[in-house]
């Protein structure tokens, strides 16, 4: 089980964007490693910078007016400030779909606050856990373990908003943070009870370790079955995945083929190179990410009842054991080598576009050594010590980071010269429709009477007109 305690924690924010938006809500919650509350829930509003501005959409669903964390809410880097004490030793950092968006949202909020952006995760053996995946495994193996709510069509939906309240779990009003957070670790805690064993197995693959040991034991010899929302309800969530060797010597991350995929047809698209986008994605090969938690399961250790679960979807163990067959062959022939290089090629990573503004660059590259030091000197909350902080980075990111940092937070530390600096980046962000975030021309397209006419219900109307009259009252750039 998870060690020692849990921190549930979820962001309400600006948009959808981990890079181009902001959080405006962060709620947390300390549970005991069996997902008993130590504590009741609690939620801290979020100001949003002077170059962001927040999305209708994301507005609708959370219903967090702009005057209330404008007004109420703390700044970005006291966010990082408040989330590293919380943040304790040994503890389990954990959410609901919060691989895919809460922790590369904060992994954001770290590096425009100059700290490093993934130490939280794994340092002072810290681990970080998503129960979504894991209740992704539950309907395909457990599925007596809770309700499973379904829309107007007959399919199975698993936002917590409609999974919490179909299992009498509730809290308040969902898509508060706070609330959130209850409803996650209570959600949990029902799984758990429900069967402890592999819910505990689902927790362990939270390990990058565990999975590279698994994958050596089963990977080659018979494969792993994996489920995994990637594959999709028409198919179970479910593929048997034969996982030959890594990515590259050393690196964490393996490549598998999907047993379910014609062999033939796989070399053939291998052989001619064939590398678009779509192709990937259709592609038997399959990535596995062994630090991103993927729930990969030996086939042998399936009872009956999950595996009549599987096959309900049509799934054909025949044929991939077959397939499986083929490939174990084919790894004694010649030609694997040369396979193993053009998948690797094949499979390559898109090069990192260095013409991209520094707030989209967090992936660029790690931080360095010498940098990080020099980080942990940063005056973050003293102006007058940041004005006169002249730090000497190897990493060029950090010195227009730092520039940022001080406008934002602290522009009453920056010269004549450094607020036109400023206004320029604030036009190119606002003012500016291809920029990616939310612009003024993308906010002011939409006017009250087309939106309130079609489409928002009555008694949402109130809030939107707020919204609005924030909107008109901000100065002009």
């Amino acid at each position: 089980m998870l060690e020692n305690r849990i921190l549930w924690y979820d962001f309400e924010t600006s948009g959808p964007h981990p890079a181009l938006d902001r959080p405006i809500q962060m709620g947390w919650q300390y549970s005991d490693q069996f997902c008993n509350a130590i504590e009741s829930p609690k939620s801290v509003f979020v100001k949003l910078p002077s170059d962001c501005l927040p999305s209708l959409e994301a507005f609708r669903i959370h219903g967090i007016t702009p005057q209330t964390h404008q007004m109420k809410g703390i700044s970005e880097p006291e966010l990082a400030s408040k989330f590293r004490k919380l943040n304790t030793p040994g503890i389990t950092v954990a959410g609901y779909n919060s691989r895919s968006f809460d922790d590369r949202f904060l992994q954001n909020i770290f590096y425009r606050s100059l700290y490093d952006p993934f130490a939280w995760q794994w340092e002072d053996n810290r681990k970080r856990f998503d129960l979504f995946p894991v209740v992704i495994a539950f309907f395909v193996l457990e599925k007596e373990s809770l309700i499973w709510p379904v829309d107007s069509n007959g399919v199975v939906r698993f936002k917590l908003d409609r999974l919490a309240p179909a299992n009498n779990i509730s809290e308040g009003k969902a898509h508060d943070a706070a609330v959130d957070c209850f409803l996650t670790s209570q959600l949990a805690k029902k799984m758990h009870l429900h069967n402890p064993e592999f819910f505990e197995y689902a927790v362990k693959l939270s390990s990058k370790h565990f999975v590279i040991d698994l994958i050596r034991k089963y990977g080659r010899q018979r494969g792993l079955v994996e489920i995994s929302p990637k594959v999709g309800l028409g198919k179970g969530f479910c593929r048997w995945i034969w996982i030959p060797f890594r990515r590259m010597r050393g690196h964490p991350d393996y490549f598998g083929i999907d047993l379910a995929k014609s062999p033939e047809e796989l070399l053939s698209e291998i052989k001619n190179k064939n590398t678009s986008e779509n192709n990937q994605k259709e592609s038997a090969i399959v990535r596995i990410a062994t630090n991103a938690q993927p729930i990969l399961i030996e086939k042998n250790s399936l009872n009956k009842m999950q595996l009549d679960q599987i096959e309900k979807y049509d799934f054909n163990w025949s044929r991939q054991s077959r397939n499986l067959d083929f490939w174990q062959k084919f790894m004694l022939s010649g030609e694997f080598k040369s396979f193993y290089q053009n998948v690797c090629s094949y499979m390559a990573f898109p090069r990192f576009d260095s013409s991209l503004d520094v707030d989209l660059s967090l992936h660029a590259k790690f931080i360095n050594d010498s940098d990080r030091k020099i980080l942990l000197n940063c005056p973050r909350f003293d102006p007058h010590k940041l004005k006169q902080w002249k730090p000497k980075f190897s990493d060029s990111r950090y010195d227009e980071l730092l520039f940022r940092y001080r406008a934002r937070h602290w522009p009453g530390s920056l010269t004549p010269f450094e607020k036109r600096r400023w206004l320029k980046v604030r036009k190119i962000k606002l003012l500016n429709k291809d920029s990616g975030g939310v612009s003024w021309h993308t906010l002011n397209s939409m006017s009250r009477s087309r939106i309130t006419e079609t489409d928002w219900r009555e008694d949402e109307l109130p809030k939107l007109n707020q919204f609005f009259e924030w909107l008109d009252s901000l100065p002009p750039i």
